[in-house]
């Protein structure tokens, strides 16, 4: 059923006043959303945010379900969300304002700019542009663990990326594959701390955020704790913790809601001009941001551009982007040619919800079509799902302290073994013992998915413990820890 919104006078007070439901297109609309909602979520009340623009005005923005399940908080178009991976493509444009205020080219190598930059691949050490870090072609693995269970901080993390392995298979190296890698997210977010002079924060909220009015997006838990209407995040039917992620912040650290997002969308659609009229970035520059780089799934016409996914919707350009973090998942995405854009927020890890609304939208406006490649949003922005839980396997009883000891690793830092647990920063996790008297397992919380990795033991000529060894990226090689 494709609907048709009209723009009725007297209705917009300005360009971002919430539609009345009353108006029978909307409600329309409204009823194949919450049709969407009911048949794709997997667990009920998931909290949802909706936001429409179309031709140039806020033409829906509506909430449903719950922020706060426990208290029965109702989603609204004003609750706000972690937007995570969609923060990419705020650093995108950060990136390519200094680049057209002659401060950085996008083309040159990064080293230009941050002589320290290293990965273990080096022709990518000394090649590698911003166009590459933007568009996910440096040859290194995710590596997410790295950042996601360490308490370093975003310079430390930065300092250490050459300490992480490349990816195993070598046709999957530097520009020659599409690896989806947040920790290079964030080593382009030092580059334009470099030569901005400026942190990304405070650049993200002068030069950015403010001039298009995005005055309830926040960029740390502290703030999204303190706003009008925070939602909590849910796996399942459980809460989870908001998770910090300022040493990643340039890539996932935005928080917003529809209203907000909704503006974001409509600078995207007017070309890189704010609502104020001020233009923050060339037609040519925003253009850059879109061009395809790198095929996502070859053979498909799917495409990375920076920090922007590349697809087709009834033959027009399709230009969107997910973001999951513990507890929320997200789609934003506009088509300039049908000066259309949605967004859709939810408060639920692995959603197929912001999928299905997004559809049900797209097919409102525009008509059904089938997309390039599967949109399987947790895939996109988080990588391959967790191992599966282990079957009934014996349990393994064993003396497990001759494992005891303090082992560091170049990139992780250190990590002690103790009374039969492996200690690391604030994390404690149990061991696990196997049929292998020097392999342990330990369960790792990810937000809400939980993984087993094994450590490898490594003894001395003498029996003694010297190291162990664990695969924390199955696509790299393993990290080596020393006994100290």
């Amino acid at each position: 059923m494709k609907i048709r919104i009209g723009f009725w006078s007297g209705l917009f007070l300005s360009l971002w006043t919430s539609v009345s439901l009353a108006d029978p297109t909307a409600s329309a609309l409204d009823q194949e959303i919450q049709s969407a909602i009911r048949s794709s979520q997997n667990v009920p009340n998931v909290g949802v945010s909706v936001g429409v623009v179309k031709d140039g005005k806020l033409v829906f923005a509506k909430g449903y379900g719950y922020r706060d399940r426990a208290r029965r908080l109702p989603s609204t178009e004003k609750t706000m969300y972690v937007a995570g991976s969609m923060s990419k493509a705020f650093t995108v444009a950060a990136l390519v304002m200094e680049s057209e205020a002659g401060h950085v080219s996008l083309s040159k190598p990064v080293r230009g700019y941050a002589g320290d930059f290293k990965l273990s691949i080096p022709q990518a050490t000394e090649d590698a542009t911003l166009i590459d870090l933007l568009s996910h072609q440096s040859g290194l693995p995710r590596h997410d663990c790295f950042w996601y269970i360490s308490d370093l901080a975003r310079g430390e993390l930065f300092a250490r990326l050459g300490y992480l392995g490349p990816n195993l298979d070598p046709k999957q190296t530097f520009r020659k594959a599409y690896q989806y890698n947040n920790l290079i997210f964030m080593a382009a977010g030092t580059v334009l701390e470099r030569v901005s002079g400026a942190r990304w924060e405070d650049y993200l909220r002068d030069r950015v955020l403010k001039p298009l009015g995005m005055s309830a997006t926040s960029l740390d838990v502290p703030s999204l704790q303190q706003s009008q209407e925070p939602a909590l995040g849910y796996a399942g039917e459980d809460l989870l913790p908001y998770k910090d992620v300022e040493s990643i912040a340039p890539a996932a650290a935005v928080n917003t809601n529809v209203l907000d997002m909704a503006k974001w969308l409509q600078f995207h659609l007017d070309h890189g001009v704010a609502s104020s009229g001020k233009r923050l970035i060339s037609l040519d520059g925003m253009e850059t941001m879109y061009k395809p780089r790198i095929d996502t799934v070859p053979g498909t016409g799917a495409y990375y551009a920076m920090g922007w996914r590349l697809d087709k919707w009834a033959g027009k350009r399709w230009i969107r982007h997910a973001g999951n973090m513990d507890g929320f998942l997200g789609l934003a995405g506009f088509v300039p040619d049908a000066r259309l854009g949605t967004i859709v927020l939810t408060n639920q890890n692995d959603s197929p919800v912001p999928t299905a609304v997004t559809q049900a939208v797209m097919k409102a406006f525009l008509g059904t079509q089938a997309l390039s490649e599967p949109l399987d949003l947790f895939v996109e922005e988080n990588g391959p799902r967790a191992a599966p839980a282990r079957g009934n396997e014996p349990v393994v009883v064993a003396d497990l302290s001759s494992l005891d000891g303090r082992y560091s690793n170049p990139a992780y830092g250190e990590m002690s073994v103790a009374g039969g647990e492996v200690s690391y920063g604030a994390h404690r996790w149990k061991m696990r013992a196997t049929s292998d008297a020097d392999v342990v397992g330990v369960t790792l919380d990810l937000g809400g998915r939980t993984q087993e990795f094994l450590l490898k033991f490594s003894r001395d000529s003498v029996g003694k413990t010297s190291g162990f060894s664990v695969s924390f990226d199955e696509n790299s090689t393993p990290f080596r820890f020393a006994k100290l």
